[in-house]
């Protein structure tokens, strides 16, 4: 993708009414160009210990992005959650269609938003 894209992307995330606030992490250190985070602890990467989750883990009244390959919008895991909105916008193809070519962007968003009777918040 184009440096262009990202940064119409992260503008469009910036400029949006349902944005709370914006958390800020380090990039990985380059040696080689492997990138490698020293010292490795994912939680301290994305600031995990700083989530802000006090009312528990169904994400009811929450509003989140996924930026990812796209989404299968009409997966029961959204559907059983009670999802009311999906809203989706392809920066490399300048278009609205969420097809998803290989199901991880669906993988990440109901690990994020999914529910379902037999996994609950996931």
């Amino acid at each position: 993708m184009k440096k262009s894209h990202y940064c119409f992307l992260l503008l469009l995330i910036i400029i949006s009414p349902l944005v709370v606030y914006l958390i800020s992490v380090d990039l990985p250190k380059t040696y080689n160009n492997l990138k490698l985070a020293i010292p490795y602890d994912a939680r301290d990467y994305i600031g995990l210990y700083n989530s802000g989750l006090t009312e528990g883990y169904t994400g009811y009244g929450i509003n989140a992005a996924v930026i990812d390959t796209g989404i299968d919008d009409n997966h029961d895991v959204f559907t059983e959650a009670g999802v009311d909105r999906i809203t989706y916008y392809d920066v490399v193809n300048n278009q609205t269609n969420p097809e998803d070519s290989d199901g991880h962007g669906t993988w990440v968003a109901s690990i994020l938003g999914g529910n379902s009777t037999e996994y609950k918040g996931v």
